[in-house]
């Protein structure tokens, strides 16, 4: 069961077009873990010279 919060992506910094798509829990370990998910692949740009870029890299990150 998912539970969605309103404005949970301006709690944590997080904009577009970047948006959390699932938080999880593990208590036992005491860790949250926060999936951020690209919504508009076509607004990437470099933040050095700004130019559209394509993706390339989907990795999953800790």
């Amino acid at each position: 069961m998912g539970v969605k919060i309103k404005g949970i992506n301006k709690v944590y910094g997080i904009s577009s077009p970047w948006s959390i798509s699932e938080v999880t829990a593990d208590h036992d370990a005491e860790e949250a873990h926060i999936h951020v998910i690209c919504t508009d692949e076509s607004k990437l740009r470099c933040p050095k010279c700004d130019q559209a870029s394509p993706v390339y890299d989907r990795r999953t990150r800790s």
